[in-house]
C-alpha cells in the first residue's frame, strides 16, 4: 500500500463492519491528542481515534496539527478488543466508536510539524 496515502477515515467511519479487524496505513492530521495512548486523526471533514499500544515517550510529541503516518493500524469495532488496560481518557474516548485504530508506537512516524 502507497502510505502515502491518507488513511482512510470517511470510509472507515462510514462502514465499520467493512473495516473490522482489517489493517490501514496512510498518513491524517492529527486533531486532538487525549492522552499519552490515544489520539483523534482526521481526514475530509470526519476523524477516527487511535489508540496507541503502549505510552512511549517519543509519541508524547505528538501534538494537535500535525501530520503523522500509521503503518499496518488495526480497525477496532469494541473497546473490549484492546488488550491490556487503558487509561480513563483513552477508554472514555473509544467507549461509544463505531470503529477506531489500534496502533502500535513503533508503527507511528511524525512526517509534518504543526504550523
Amino acid at each position: 500500500m502507497d502510505v502515502g496515502a491518507a488513511v482512510p477515515v470517511a470510509a472507515i467511519m462510514s462502514g465499520p463492519a467493512n473495516y473490522a479487524n482489517q489493517t490501514v496505513s496512510g498518513t491524517a492530521r492529527v486533531a486532538q491528542v487525549v492522552s499519552d495512548r490515544g489520539f483523534w486523526i482526521e481526514d475530509g471533514g470526519q476523524r477516527v481515534f487511535a489508540v496507541i499500544d503502549e505510552p512511549k515517550p517519543e509519541i508524547k510529541n505528538i501534538r494537535a496539527g500535525q501530520t503523522v503516518r500509521l503503518d499496518g493500524a488495526q480497525v477496532m469495532t469494541n473497546a473490549s478488543q484492546v488488550p491490556g488496560q487503558l487509561e480513563a481518557q483513552t477508554q472514555q474516548a473509544i467507549q461509544n466508536q463505531s470503529a477506531f485504530l489500534y496502533v502500535r508506537a513503533a508503527n507511528i512516524f511524525i512526517t509534518q510539524t504543526a504550523s
